[in-house]
């Protein structure tokens, strides 16, 4: 590869990563101000708006709607109300998960759960998997009898293409040393191996 060629990747490897960050958060801003803004604009009047209300009212908001689940009064009536919308036809298929990655990474409790990498072993012939921990009991689905000694895992995908979760038996998997969010790093990048680039540029 020539020289050029060399700047140019670990150019992009620098300002591709930066890029998506700021457009990602462009998109953001962009959207909260149109959802709200439009609501706050037949309100006060298209003149007397500033730009920016929008999403300082979804500041306002969601610090509002934390407040109300903490609050031991009303934290029964939001979750009961939160309980009905979910029942909706379609809107449970989005908003159940969404909801479990959200407190997936927002709760310490939960992410305490993933907190055990281990190597998934099918088979001999089929190599080795890195996998995260997610449940090792299923007594709440009601599922103890048919999931006896198994455990499940989930093993990201390379590339940001998901991941897939597999119920194995406790004796297939062993236990890592390798954090999770390196391990996460490993699947996604997959596993690429970038010391030589390093070497490089000390060179």
């Amino acid at each position: 590869m020539s020289y050029i060629a060399r700047l140019f990747w670990k150019g992009l490897v620098v300002v591709l990563p930066i890029s998506i960050s700021i457009a990602l958060l462009f998109w953001v801003t962009i959207s909260l101000e149109r959802l709200l803004g439009s609501f706050i604009k037949s309100i006060i009047g298209i003149h007397n708006y500033i730009p920016g209300f929008g999403i300082i009212l979804t500041f306002i908001l969601i610090i509002l709607s934390g407040s109300l689940v903490s609050n031991y009064v009303t934290r029964r009536f939001v979750t009961f109300l939160l309980d009905q919308f979910e029942r909706l036809p379609l809107i449970k298929s989005i908003y159940s998960p969404v909801k479990d990655l959200v407190t997936l990474f927002g709760n310490q409790d939960a992410k305490s759960k993933m907190k055990r990498v281990v190597w998934v072993e099918f088979d001999p012939h089929s190599g080795k998997r890195l996998g995260l921990v997610t449940r090792e009991h299923f007594s709440d689905l009601g599922l103890e009898n048919d999931t006896k000694d198994l455990i499940a895992v989930f093993i990201p995908l390379s590339f940001m293409l998901g991941g897939y979760t597999v119920l194995v038996h406790k004796s297939k998997i062993k236990e890592t040393n390798i954090p999770v969010d390196k391990a996460l790093k490993l699947g996604i990048t997959g596993w690429i191996h970038l010391e030589k680039d390093k070497k490089e540029q000390k060179s």
